[in-house]
């Protein structure tokens, strides 16, 4: 990965692999996740689709990008950590194969849909009413997927007062006050103070690429940015316990713990290859024993999240199974403590990670997440580099993340209660 300053706050990341026959471009302006923000960037992302000043309709985008040999244009808004991501994308077919070149056509869209959204320099308010009816629908929708809910409602009570804790999709009550006028304000406020990183992955011209960027943004000003990094915390208080009750079938366990463990440190690899042990997958300590051999839930899974030094555990069940299903979940991570794992239990979850990680070369946005992820982490490695990482972790490691895991939040979602 090649990193160019463009202006200060404004970065160009070049990450060429020829062996695709496609190219990603994205603009992603970042900064701290606020509440306010989340909303408002979840409404930005789908208004700017819908016109520009080069397509000044959603149809005539459509057709634009038709005539572009079925490129794709992506906006979306998203967390990662205590960052707020705003990020436009487009991905398309190189010029040597195609039967006429469309680079700087493509290129063309995808700044002016990053710097140049709306009509006359303003949104429509039709439109921002429309888009803010979907974004709502989206917003009560969330509640649908219990599983996802339970992690959300998890991220709410751990990190209460933080940018991580906040919904990225923002909330209902929030985007029913947003006005065309103040969202075109926050849209040129995005502008003009946000970190951008500019990125382009996979098969491209480098000249050309860094020639189209430093023109987009030549405009703008400079502007100071520094990525959100999150207060990772070692120490727990005390144990947030919450159980809410709703019309549902099916328990939803969820439970946060927090490691302390920096990304910038040896051990995050460690982390990594422990997790997959506890909670990865199916041949993972949760897995086998709190589903396979005592029936106790219908999935149990754990992940780390380097970005926040924290491990999540996920897990659904029958409401009676509580209790069972929370100390066997307690008892596989006590083993973990005593090293009660094998050798070969450490080379498959490495195995796993290490293929987790050779699958996102035959993408290129996989690619992009890695890198761009990398960026945020603070570390400047390769995917081959990360597999090398994770292949040196140790056993003595791994127990020693163990022992640093400190239970944080209990989170259940249950039956409604009796009358």
């Amino acid at each position: 990965m090649k990193k160019i300053q463009l202006k200060k706050g404004i970065d160009l990341y070049l990450i060429k692999d020829e062996k695709f026959k496609t190219y990603m471009a994205s603009v992603i302006f970042y900064r701290p996740l606020t509440r306010e923000g989340a909303s408002n960037g979840s409404l930005l992302v789908q208004t700017l689709k819908m016109g520009n000043e080069l397509c000044r309709t959603n149809r005539e985008l459509n057709v634009a990008l038709d005539k572009l040999y079925g490129a794709g244009l992506y906006c979306s808004s998203g967390k990662r950590g205590e960052e707020h991501n705003i990020r436009v994308a487009a991905e398309a077919v190189c010029d040597q194969f195609l039967p006429e070149p469309i680079f700087d056509r493509t290129l063309e869209l995808l700044f002016t849909t990053a710097f140049k959204g709306g009509v006359d320099g303003k949104f429509d308010p039709d439109t921002v009413k429309q888009e803010k009816t979907n974004l709502i629908d989206r917003i009560r929708n969330q509640i649908s997927d219990k599983r996802y809910y339970a992690s959300m409602r998890l991220d709410e009570i751990m990190f209460a007062g933080e940018g991580c804790g906040v919904n990225s999709l923002g909330y209902e009550e929030d985007v029913e006050k947003i006005t065309a006028e103040g969202l075109y304000e926050y849209y040129r406020d995005i502008i003009n103070t946000s970190g951008i990183s500019i990125v382009f992955t996979g098969n491209f011209d480098e000249s050309a690429a860094e020639k189209a960027a430093r023109a987009a943004v030549e405009p703008l000003p400079e502007r100071e940015a520094a990525h959100t990094l999150a207060r990772i915390k070692s120490e727990v208080s005390e144990v947030k316990r919450v159980t809410d009750h709703m019309d549902v079938t099916q328990g939803k366990l969820a439970i946060g713990m927090r490691t302390g463990i920096k990304p910038s440190e040896d051990m995050a690899w460690a982390q990594t290859v422990f997790s997959a042990i506890y909670g990865g997958g199916p041949s993972s300590k949760l897995f086998n024993n709190v589903r396979e051999r005592l029936s106790l839930c219908y999935y149990a899974s754990s992940w780390a999240n380097d970005l926040l030094g924290v491990l999540n555990i996920s897990s659904g069940i029958e409401f009676e199974n509580f209790d069972p299903a929370y100390n066997e979940i307690m008892a596989q991570l006590q083993a973990m403590k005593n090293g009660d794992f094998t050798d070969e239990d450490i080379d498959i979850a490495k195995k796993e990670i290490c293929n987790s990680y050779r699958s996102r070369v035959d993408s290129v946005e996989a690619m992009e997440y890695f890198y761009t992820a990398q960026i945020l982490l603070g570390r400047d490695i390769t995917i081959g580099q990360a597999i090398e990482n994770i292949e040196k972790v140790t056993k003595e490691q791994i127990v020693e993340v163990a022992n640093r895991v400190k239970l944080d939040t209990v989170y259940f979602l249950t039956g409604k209660e009796e009358a």
